[in-house]
């Protein structure tokens, strides 16, 4: 058993939290390695909720077939803003499509087009 604790601090409002967390694995005296999967573990977490804050990913609804293909459109576009290291992907999702033309340049610039 390992008992884990975070200390957390909100970025917006910098107030600072602790929380405890326990995990439960049948793995002997292989402590890093738990210690990997579970930090890979929150890893997962964080980039599910950036996508579902970024591109609503929760409430999208789409066919079967399609839903690997906008998926990987998905990953693709929150790889492109993370190397650009906007501050606010959602705002710049937002001017861009707005601001059409401004998404064509962006995609030149970097050499996706």
């Amino acid at each position: 058993m390992i008992r884990l604790k975070r200390n957390i601090t909100e970025v917006k409002t910098q107030k600072k939290s602790t929380e405890i967390s326990y995990y439960i694995s049948n793995q002997d005296n292989n402590y890093l390695e738990l210690c990997h999967a579970i930090r890979g573990h929150w890893s997962v977490e964080v980039n599910n909720h950036v996508r579902n804050v970024t591109f609503a990913e929760d409430d999208l609804t789409t066919k079967k077939n399609l839903s690997r293909s906008m998926a990987g459109l998905r990953t693709l576009a929150s790889g492109i803003l993370n190397q650009c290291k906007y501050s606010n992907k959602k705002a710049q999702l937002d001017n861009f499509a707005d601001k059409f033309d401004e998404l064509i340049q962006f995609l030149k610039s970097i050499k996706f087009l």
